[in-house]
């Protein structure tokens, strides 16, 4: 694996060996394999020299002999793949017609493949049920032979995009439809449900994992929607993990270099797909701490501190993580000694100026990303409150976000050299019950909410609108927050109009009903609907726009008009 020099060889002895012996189709997908081969050489030329190489590996590296690339290029100079399946013997074509597919690239079954996918999508709409194999079971059928063919034969590779893309637009257009098919039957009134012929299996995600690309990753999240999607071969797919993982762990722990830098560029890709997809399939939690543990320690220096954050929130949020804790503060006060002593060694002022800016982000998107989960796991974490106890000044700035997980006695010692001024610190830290006691409240929340009535009340472009569009949202949490926390009216009077929500939360004698809007209610808690709830014309603002404009809404958010409905009029 990875040593395509001595791969290209060998293919040359077996092509020399097939055509003395006269086996034409050893022959056929010899030439097929050698000339993918031979794409992928070229690939990892362009990937690791110049330019692109300074970019993925640091600098320009030179992986094959100059005397291999003459020979190669010798060689595969003479070959037209495309008049490959013509030069065969007629009595081969004639038995093994399908082998044309492998140097016309798919042409047909693209052709087929978007036949189906229109037809897929105009019975759905038409919502016809299928009593025999659909449309969308066909894709995958005929997805599947193709498969079979191409790994029998090794050619589906990172680096070359034909069988990929095939592989990749069957499986996607068959999920999408498998989707549409649990939709249907979910909001179906009868009990006639389609035939399903094929469910989602481990296969079917290993080849996500081979074939997707970031953007496909978006889109089947966006499928998905944190449906709960029927999936029967969890145990399979958690031992694909650990083995996976494993395996990256003890290949790639060490320098790379030669042609193990090919087979890890490669592999990096596939095992970062099979991360992102797996959170909505996987169960056991030892499984899901072994991948936020990889996630943390992965050893690849383009995978940045916030894609890593980023993918953890992914499984904590979809997979449901417990007990995640320890190994996110073990990774915070691993990127913390490592900050301590680079800031330390730094000679060069500017230069330990801007260090320090980045590595501080860093180390603070960590320490949110502990305290979120730390409050989930009720975890207090003794090796940060040590850092703080022991006075280290650098860490100060970069701390606000992990207020919750100190003890006691670093809490006291942080509160003493740390003041109060983001709104939204200050917001997490009162939800909690823990500010300090000479923390103003209403000072900081004034200074925030005066700003942005200034800029509403001085007429901004629609330039700014974006602008004002996220204030509106900062608003909202904040009305929320002093609602909840009862500020007085005399305090939350001087900022009526600065939102219509505002006004429905905080000045609701002077709001107008028709300003309401039902989605409001989608993101409120409990607690919230509850407070409401007590307050007469707010409830019946919220119960008129529900009996007006309820049914308009999706199944998932129908569901919490409906209960909070129930709730509003004590029907038990």
């Amino acid at each position: 694996l990875g040593d395509y020099s001595a791969s290209y060889r060998l293919y040359t002895s077996i092509l020399n060996t097939a055509i003395s012996e006269e086996k034409w189709d050893i022959y056929y997908f010899t030439q097929v394999n050698r000339y993918y081969l031979f794409l992928i050489i070229n690939n990892a030329i362009y990937l690791s020299t110049g330019f692109q190489g300074a970019i993925n590996y640091g600098k320009d590296i030179k992986l094959f002999s100059d005397a291999f690339l003459d020979e190669l290029n010798y060689e595969m100079g003479k070959l037209d793949i495309k008049k490959l399946y013509y030069e065969l013997p007629y009595d081969i074509k004639n038995k093994y017609a399908f082998l044309k597919t492998f140097s016309n690239f798919n042409y047909d079954n693209y052709y087929e493949l978007i036949k189906n996918k229109y037809q897929i999508e105009k019975d759905y709409f038409k919502k016809i049920i299928s009593f025999t194999l659909s449309k969308f079971d066909k894709v995958k059928l005929d997805m599947l032979e193709m498969e079979k063919f191409i790994y029998e034969n090794m050619i589906l590779f990172d680096v070359f995009d034909e069988n990929k893309t095939y592989i990749k637009i069957s499986i996607m257009s068959w999920f999408k439809s498998y989707i549409d098919e649990i939709s249907k039957d979910e909001y179906s009134t009868s009990n006639i449900f389609s035939n399903r012929e094929y469910t989602l299996t481990v296969q079917d995600v290993i080849l996500m994992t081979k074939t997707f690309e970031k953007d496909d990753i978006n889109y089947f999240d966006i499928l998905v929607n944190k449906r709960e999607i029927p999936f029967e071969e969890t145990n399979d797919l958690e031992k694909y993990l650990y083995k996976n993982t494993g395996i990256y762990e003890e290949i790639f722990g060490t320098v790379l270099e030669g042609s193990d830098i090919l087979l890890w560029t490669s592999f990096n890709k596939e095992i970062k797909n099979l991360i992102s997809i797996a959170p909505y399939f996987v169960k056991c939690n030892d499984c899901k701490l072994k991948v936020i543990d990889f996630v943390c320690e992965m050893l690849d220096v383009n995978f940045t501190v916030l894609d890593r954050i980023a993918l953890i929130k992914k499984w904590i949020d979809i997979a449901d993580v417990k007990k995640a804790s320890p190994i996110i503060e073990k990774w915070f006060e691993k990127e913390y000694n490592n900050f301590i002593d680079e800031y330390v060694n730094f000679i060069d002022e500017q230069v330990k100026q801007v260090a320090y800016h980045i590595k501080i982000s860093y180390i603070e998107a960590i320490g949110g990303l502990l305290c979120e989960v730390s409050k989930k796991d009720n975890y207090i974490s003794e090796i940060i409150s040590n850092i703080i106890i022991n006075g280290d000044s650098l860490v100060f700035n970069s701390i606000k976000n992990i207020y919750p997980v100190l003890n006691d006695d670093a809490r006291k010692i942080y509160d003493n050299n740390h003041n109060i001024v983001d709104i939204f610190e200050l917001m997490e830290r009162g939800y909690e019950n823990n500010l300090p006691i000479d923390c103003n409240e209403e000072e900081i929340i004034a200074k925030f909410l005066s700003d942005v009535l200034y800029k509403k009340q001085n007429n901004l472009n629609k330039s700014q609108e974006t602008i004002l569009s996220s204030e509106d949202e900062k608003i909202t949490k904040i009305a929320i927050y002093m609602y909840i926390k009862k500020f007085p009216f005399e305090f939350t009077k001087k900022y009526a109009t600065i939102s219509d929500e505002y006004d429905f939360l905080l000045n609701i004698d002077a709001f107008e009903y028709e300003k309401f809007k039902i989605d409001w209610l989608y993101s409120y808690s409990d607690d919230l609907i509850n407070k409401i709830k007590d307050n007469e014309k707010q409830r019946e603002i919220v119960i008129t726009a529900i009996c007006s404009n309820g049914l308009n809404c999706k199944k998932e958010e129908q569901d919490k008009l409906f209960k909070i409905l129930v709730e509003f009029n004590n029907i038990k």
